[in-house]
């Protein structure tokens, strides 16, 4: 959709952004095998050094496109600020678009104006997965139900079925059951884990009745039903790779600019807000 021919991918070097990343180059093998990518590691504890040098690494391939795996630490802008200063990020011909963990820090955030790091996230977004937008009809059951629930009765059993705990502070949960927008909108968690025990539980019942002697199973019978099942979720289509992860296809994206927020932004700071794009 992007036209995107050449792709340079940063990744947090750990569990997490080695299998992002992974999961990237297996991606565009088989939806874009035209696109060149080169992927470069970062660890969390870098030194000043060590940063110049992988963010160099980036420079070298000459892209102007860039994906960052980060987790909204420290290391984000540190990243970025040294983007700057080699001249790939902020210049309005370099684009960066961030993973969700990393991308959800960017808005909300005061940056002083003109500064290198208010810079380079100018005209950056982000990419996240999407439980599902309004008009599909499941997710839109979903929603709906979920706003019934938000009455007297309902929300003062759930009140009754809060964690409390003995020690340290206690946890004020009314400030949330009682608050204009809860259970207002399904949001991005709420569809995949509706989808996630839907899955489950069609697959449980499926391997219950492969055995003639009782509702017993195990563990990797369960898992190939998961894999065999396909059904229409709050989220769309759900349909599992043979490594059980969700096959991309039957996935929704969003894409999100972030621009300036003229309501929040003063003369000597700037703030970002979310803007879906359109592609």
């Amino acid at each position: 959709v992007l036209n995107v021919k050449n792709l340079g991918v940063l990744n947090v070097d750990d569990a997490y952004g080695r299998a992002f990343a992974t999961g990237i180059q297996v991606a565009a093998q088989q939806f874009a095998p035209d696109m060149t990518i080169q992927s470069f590691d970062i660890n969390p504890a870098a030194s000043d050094e060590a940063l110049r040098r992988t963010v160099c690494l980036l420079t070298d391939t000459q892209y102007t496109f860039f994906f960052g795996i980060i987790f909204p630490t420290e290391l984000v802008d540190r990243v970025m600020v040294e983007a700057y200063k080699q001249g790939i990020a902020g210049t309005g011909k370099h684009n960066w678009v961030f993973a969700d963990a990393t991308g959800g820090s960017v808005p909300g955030r005061d940056y002083e104006r003109g500064s290198p790091l208010e810079k380079a996230f100018r005209g950056t977004s982000m990419l996240s997965a999407v439980g599902g937008i309004s008009g599909m009809e499941v997710y839109d059951k979903l929603t709906n139900s979920m706003k019934e629930l938000n009455n007297e009765g309902d929300v003062e059993y759930m009140r009754t079925i809060m964690p409390t705990y003995e020690e340290g502070e206690p946890v004020d949960h009314d400030s949330v059951l009682y608050g204009d927008t809860f259970l207002s909108a399904a949001g991005l968690i709420a569809p995949f884990l509706y989808d996630s025990v839907i899955s489950l539980g069609l697959a449980a019942c499926d391997a219950a009745a492969d055995n003639a002697e009782g509702t017993y199973f195990d563990g990797t019978t369960h898992f190939n039903r998961v894999l065999e099942n396909q059904f229409l979720g709050t989220s769309g289509d759900v349909i599992f790779k043979e490594t059980g992860t969700r096959d991309p296809k039957s996935a929704l994206f969003s894409l999100t600019n972030f621009i300036d927020d003229e309501e929040l932004s003063t003369d000597k700071t700037v703030q970002y807000k979310r803007v879906e794009a359109s592609v």
